[in-house]
Protein backbone atom coordinates (compact mmCIF):
# COMPACT_ATOMS: atom_id res chain seq x y z
CA UNK A 1 0.00 0.00 0.00
CA UNK A 2 1.25 3.50 -0.80
CA UNK A 3 2.51 5.85 1.86
CA UNK A 4 -0.11 8.06 3.51
CA UNK A 5 -1.08 11.39 2.03
CA UNK A 6 -0.67 14.40 4.29
CA UNK A 7 -2.30 17.13 2.26
CA UNK A 8 -1.75 19.90 4.79
CA UNK A 9 2.00 19.29 4.82
CA UNK A 10 3.09 19.10 1.21
CA UNK A 11 1.78 19.08 -2.33
CA UNK A 12 3.24 15.66 -3.15
CA UNK A 13 0.89 12.65 -2.97
CA UNK A 14 3.27 10.77 -0.68
CA UNK A 15 4.96 12.58 2.22
CA UNK A 16 7.89 11.24 4.26
CA UNK A 17 7.51 10.84 7.99
CA UNK A 18 10.27 13.32 8.82
CA UNK A 19 8.47 15.91 6.75
CA UNK A 20 5.32 15.94 8.83
CA UNK A 21 7.30 16.20 12.05
CA UNK A 22 8.46 19.72 11.11
CA UNK A 23 5.80 22.40 11.63
CA UNK A 24 7.91 25.46 10.82
CA UNK A 25 7.61 26.40 7.19
CA UNK A 26 4.40 24.46 6.56
CA UNK A 27 1.99 26.03 4.11
CA UNK A 28 -1.74 25.63 4.58
CA UNK A 29 -4.77 27.42 3.18
CA UNK A 30 -7.10 29.18 5.59
CA UNK A 31 -10.45 27.39 5.80
CA UNK A 32 -12.26 30.76 5.95
CA UNK A 33 -10.75 32.78 3.10
CA UNK A 34 -8.60 30.24 1.24
CA UNK A 35 -5.40 32.31 1.47
CA UNK A 36 -2.24 30.26 2.06
CA UNK A 37 -0.38 30.86 5.33
CA UNK A 38 3.12 29.78 6.35
CA UNK A 39 3.61 28.44 9.86
CA UNK A 40 6.29 30.23 11.89
CA UNK A 41 5.49 29.72 15.58
CA UNK A 42 2.44 29.22 17.85
CA UNK A 43 2.47 32.90 18.81
CA UNK A 44 2.68 34.27 15.28
CA UNK A 45 0.68 31.75 13.26
CA UNK A 46 -2.49 31.14 15.24
CA UNK A 47 -4.44 33.61 13.06
CA UNK A 48 -4.75 33.92 9.28
CA UNK A 49 -2.55 36.70 7.85
CA UNK A 50 -5.33 37.79 5.51
CA UNK A 51 -8.67 37.54 7.33
CA UNK A 52 -7.56 37.27 10.96
CA UNK A 53 -9.58 34.12 11.68
CA UNK A 54 -8.10 31.27 13.74
CA UNK A 55 -5.93 28.88 11.72
CA UNK A 56 -6.30 25.10 11.96
CA UNK A 57 -2.76 23.71 11.67
CA UNK A 58 -3.71 20.06 12.22
CA UNK A 59 -2.35 17.52 9.74
CA UNK A 60 -4.77 15.70 7.44
CA UNK A 61 -3.70 12.05 7.47
CA UNK A 62 -5.25 9.27 5.42
CA UNK A 63 -5.31 6.01 7.39
CA UNK A 64 -3.20 3.26 5.83
CA UNK A 65 -5.72 0.63 6.93
CA UNK A 66 -9.19 2.00 6.09
CA UNK A 67 -8.54 5.20 4.13
CA UNK A 68 -10.40 7.45 6.59
CA UNK A 69 -9.19 11.03 6.97
CA UNK A 70 -7.84 12.00 10.38
CA UNK A 71 -6.83 15.39 11.74
CA UNK A 72 -3.98 15.48 14.24
CA UNK A 73 -1.51 17.99 15.61
CA UNK A 74 2.15 16.99 15.55
CA UNK A 75 2.12 16.28 19.30
CA UNK A 76 -0.62 13.67 18.78
CA UNK A 77 1.19 11.51 16.20
CA UNK A 78 2.69 9.05 18.70
CA UNK A 79 -0.55 8.17 20.53
CA UNK A 80 -3.26 9.10 18.02
CA UNK A 81 -5.78 6.54 16.74
CA UNK A 82 -7.73 6.45 13.49
CA UNK A 83 -11.27 7.73 14.10
CA UNK A 84 -12.72 4.89 12.00
CA UNK A 85 -10.71 1.70 12.59
CA UNK A 86 -8.71 2.78 15.70
CA UNK A 87 -5.40 1.76 14.16
CA UNK A 88 -2.49 3.80 15.57
CA UNK A 89 -1.64 6.78 13.37
CA UNK A 90 2.06 6.10 13.90
CA UNK A 91 1.56 2.85 11.94
CA UNK A 92 0.36 4.94 8.98
CA UNK A 93 3.17 7.48 9.30
CA UNK A 94 6.08 5.18 10.07
CA UNK A 95 5.10 1.50 9.71
CA UNK A 96 8.68 0.21 9.81
CA UNK A 97 9.09 1.24 13.46
CA UNK A 98 5.59 0.46 14.72
CA UNK A 99 5.32 -2.52 17.09
CA UNK A 100 1.73 -3.91 17.14
CA UNK A 101 -0.06 -4.41 20.44
CA UNK A 102 2.75 -2.99 22.55
CA UNK A 103 1.84 -2.35 26.21
CA UNK A 104 4.20 -0.51 28.61
CA UNK A 105 5.71 -2.56 31.46
CA UNK A 106 3.80 -0.70 34.21
CA UNK A 107 0.48 -1.25 32.46
CA UNK A 108 1.31 -4.93 31.93
CA UNK A 109 2.10 -5.34 35.62
CA UNK A 110 -1.13 -3.58 36.64
CA UNK A 111 -3.24 -5.61 34.18
CA UNK A 112 -1.67 -8.87 35.37
CA UNK A 113 -2.18 -7.99 39.05
CA UNK A 114 -5.75 -6.78 38.52
CA UNK A 115 -6.71 -9.76 36.34
CA UNK A 116 -5.49 -12.48 38.69
CA UNK A 117 -6.65 -10.51 41.74
CA UNK A 118 -10.23 -10.28 40.47
CA UNK A 119 -10.28 -13.94 39.46
CA UNK A 120 -8.96 -14.91 42.90
CA UNK A 121 -11.66 -12.82 44.60
CA UNK A 122 -14.36 -14.41 42.46
CA UNK A 123 -13.06 -17.89 43.32
CA UNK A 124 -13.10 -16.95 47.02
CA UNK A 125 -16.71 -15.81 46.69
CA UNK A 126 -17.76 -19.06 45.02
CA UNK A 127 -16.06 -21.19 47.68
CA UNK A 128 -17.22 -19.25 50.74
CA UNK A 129 -20.56 -18.02 49.33
CA UNK A 130 -19.81 -14.70 50.98
CA UNK A 131 -18.51 -11.36 49.66
CA UNK A 132 -18.22 -7.82 51.04
CA UNK A 133 -17.93 -5.04 48.43
CA UNK A 134 -17.82 -1.25 48.61
CA UNK A 135 -19.72 1.21 46.49
CA UNK A 136 -19.26 4.99 46.26
CA UNK A 137 -16.40 7.45 46.56
CA UNK A 138 -13.34 6.51 48.56
CA UNK A 139 -12.68 10.21 49.22
CA UNK A 140 -16.07 10.95 50.81
CA UNK A 141 -16.98 8.49 53.54
CA UNK A 142 -20.51 9.93 53.74
CA UNK A 143 -21.41 8.46 50.35
CA UNK A 144 -19.30 5.30 50.58
CA UNK A 145 -21.37 2.17 51.22
CA UNK A 146 -20.47 -1.45 52.01
CA UNK A 147 -22.66 -4.35 50.92
CA UNK A 148 -22.62 -7.98 51.98
CA UNK A 149 -23.58 -10.87 49.71
CA UNK A 150 -24.54 -14.39 50.84
CA UNK A 151 -25.39 -17.56 48.91
CA UNK A 152 -26.89 -16.97 45.47
CA UNK A 153 -26.38 -13.20 45.93
CA UNK A 154 -22.68 -13.61 45.16
CA UNK A 155 -23.50 -14.69 41.58
CA UNK A 156 -23.60 -11.22 40.01
CA UNK A 157 -20.47 -9.89 41.77
CA UNK A 158 -18.62 -13.07 40.80
CA UNK A 159 -19.70 -12.75 37.16
CA UNK A 160 -18.65 -9.09 37.17
CA UNK A 161 -15.19 -9.87 38.57
CA UNK A 162 -14.65 -12.76 36.15
CA UNK A 163 -15.56 -10.59 33.15
CA UNK A 164 -13.41 -7.62 34.15
CA UNK A 165 -10.53 -9.89 35.25
CA UNK A 166 -10.63 -11.69 31.90
CA UNK A 167 -10.56 -8.30 30.18
CA UNK A 168 -7.35 -7.37 32.01
CA UNK A 169 -5.73 -10.68 31.08
CA UNK A 170 -6.74 -10.15 27.46
CA UNK A 171 -4.66 -6.97 27.55
CA UNK A 172 -1.64 -9.14 28.36
CA UNK A 173 -2.58 -11.61 25.60
CA UNK A 174 -2.86 -8.69 23.18
CA UNK A 175 0.67 -7.61 24.08
CA UNK A 176 2.04 -11.13 23.52
CA UNK A 177 0.22 -11.60 20.21
CA UNK A 178 2.28 -9.56 17.73
CA UNK A 179 -0.14 -9.93 14.84
CA UNK A 180 -1.60 -6.63 13.68
CA UNK A 181 -5.05 -7.40 15.10
CA UNK A 182 -5.30 -5.18 18.16
CA UNK A 183 -8.75 -3.94 17.11
CA UNK A 184 -10.17 -7.45 17.75
CA UNK A 185 -8.75 -7.48 21.26
CA UNK A 186 -10.00 -3.95 21.85
CA UNK A 187 -13.54 -4.93 20.90
CA UNK A 188 -13.44 -7.97 23.19
CA UNK A 189 -11.93 -6.03 26.12
CA UNK A 190 -14.45 -3.20 25.75
CA UNK A 191 -17.32 -5.71 25.71
CA UNK A 192 -16.05 -7.54 28.78
CA UNK A 193 -15.51 -4.33 30.76
CA UNK A 194 -18.91 -2.91 29.81
CA UNK A 195 -20.89 -6.01 30.78
CA UNK A 196 -18.70 -6.56 33.85
CA UNK A 197 -19.18 -3.05 35.25
CA UNK A 198 -22.91 -3.22 34.51
CA UNK A 199 -23.19 -6.51 36.44
CA UNK A 200 -21.16 -5.02 39.29
CA UNK A 201 -23.50 -2.05 39.78
CA UNK A 202 -26.67 -4.13 39.36
CA UNK A 203 -25.38 -6.53 42.03
CA UNK A 204 -25.78 -3.88 44.76
CA UNK A 205 -29.56 -4.05 44.38
CA UNK A 206 -29.40 -7.63 45.73
CA UNK A 207 -26.79 -7.19 48.46
CA UNK A 208 -27.36 -6.26 52.08
CA UNK A 209 -26.09 -2.87 53.12
CA UNK A 210 -23.92 -3.09 56.22
CA UNK A 211 -22.67 0.53 56.39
Amino acid sequence: MASPCLRSTCSAPNAAYHGVMQDKGRIKACRHCGIENTYESPGKSYKCDACGELMDWSHEIECRNCGALNYFMRSEFENGKCVNCYKPIIWTLKPETYVPNSLPKKKRFFALLAGFGLLAMSLYGVITQHLVLSHGSRYFSAIRRRYEFFGWEVSLPVVAMVLVGTGFLLMIADHIDKRNNEYRYRMAITGLFTVGYLAYFVAFFFGERVR
